[in-house]
């Protein structure tokens, strides 16, 4: 072999060598699952871990909007409250919401209306489809549905929608 071949042929072998077993793992963006809208906005079931007596219906709107109202955990169990939350949402940064608002509790025993703040930061989980607020984390927010409507058929409204 002559000399120019040979040189080819070992800068080719050492490519092949150096190369060997590397791929390119290119970051893709995750596939949001509601295309052409802020993660945020859909219908949302927040889960305070498995702890009380409820879970929340959460709708959050497009235009910045938000409203939440308490359902039983088991139907069979109906609640002796009312509790809705309503106020704003604003993008905060990338994947983080800022919520204020307020808090009406209507205690069926008693008839009393009682009041009070919302403020939370809630975070998104593309990987996951998940909100969450940090300061709780294991009670998580699982998306049911990409429309800010109460989902048809669920036995709830939101009396300041």
């Amino acid at each position: 072999m002559n000399q120019y071949r040979l040189t080819c042929l070992f800068v080719f072998l050492l490519f092949c060598i150096m190369t060997a077993g590397c791929t390119i793992d290119r970051e893709s963006a995750p596939q949001l699952p509601c295309s052409g809208q802020e993660p945020v906005v859909g219908a949302w079931i927040y889960d305070p871990a498995g702890r009380g007596d409820a879970v929340f219906l959460y709708i959050f709107k497009e235009y910045g909007r938000y409203d939440a109202i308490a359902l039983p955990r088991a139907e069979t169990s109906p609640l002796t409250y009312e509790l809705w939350a309503t106020g704003s949402w604003i993008k905060a940064a990338e994947y983080t919401y800022n919520l204020t608002g307020q808090v009406l509790l209507h205690d069926f025993n008693t008839d009393d209306l009682l009041a009070g703040d919302n403020n939370e930061t809630l975070t998104y989980d593309p990987g996951r489809d998940i909100l969450f607020n940090k300061n709780h984390p294991r009670g998580i927010f699982t998306r049911i549905s990409c429309l800010p409507q109460v989902p048809e058929g669920m036995n709830a409204s939101i009396p300041f929608d």
